[in-house]
């Protein structure tokens, strides 16, 4: 069988050639609006007792009421509320209305941070800075997307440097990375356009979050490379 496969294809090597590439090129496409975030799992533990008394607080409350948005702000000189017994920090509390891992719970330490801090904050020394579980998975998914093109770059500059020590050509070394980047962006690309876009979740039986999350890329990666 495998014959008959190459026998074909180096019958018409540009033609079936140009064609992967081009389906490869289609699949990659949808990584251009991959979003990076983490699932807290609390659907994991939704039988439990934290699970349901998670629920409970979200069916009451709201979904964010468990787990708030904290504000801190400090200087030196001090503030007129004191969180700390120095008199030198104050701690606003945000409940969001959404899910701490939803994209709306994520765009709003985004915008405090963005907007609200630096035009609310006085001129003064004051410092104020965003915390909670929200803002930690966005500070974690934007520091896994921030070292991301640092490890390809390593791991795709090294396997240039063994394959062109190895078979002393440019050709093959550069052909293969490309191969790599193009099989390795197509699989993020159908990654993004199914589990992030949604596509076939009923068919798959799954409910999409609204974003990827952040160590995928990277684990698919290693893996294809």
């Amino acid at each position: 069988m495998w014959a008959r496969w190459s026998a074909l294809v180096m019958r018409r090597p540009v033609v079936i050639g140009g064609a992967a590439a081009l389906v490869l090129l289609a699949a990659v496409a949808p990584v251009t609006g991959l979003r990076l975030g983490f699932d807290v799992g609390a659907s994991a533990v939704a039988d439990s007792p934290a699970g349901k008394g998670y629920e409970i607080v979200s069916a009451k409350f709201a979904p964010g009421a468990a787990t708030p948005i904290q504000v801190i702000a400090t200087r030196p000189g001090g503030l007129d509320e004191d969180v700390d017994g120095r008199g030198d920090a104050a701690l606003l509390t945000v409940f969001p209305e959404d899910a701490p891992d939803s994209r709306a719970a994520t765009d709003l330490v985004r915008w405090i941070r963005g907007t609200a801090v630096p035009e609310s904050a006085p001129p003064d020394g004051t410092r104020i800075v965003v915390g909670g579980l929200t803002a930690q998975t966005v500070d974690v998914a934007e520091e896994v997307e921030r070292a991301t093109p640092l490890v390809l770059a390593t791991v795709l500059g090294l396997s240039f440097l063994l394959l062109l020590l190895a078979f002393r050509s440019l050709l093959l070394p550069l052909s293969a990375i490309v191969m790599n980047l193009l099989s390795a962006g197509a699989a993020f690309g159908l990654l993004t356009w199914v589990f992030q876009d949604g596509v076939g979740e009923s068919l798959l039986d799954f409910t999409s979050r609204g974003f990827i999350q952040a160590y995928l890329p990277l684990l698919t990666f290693v893996v294809l490379s």
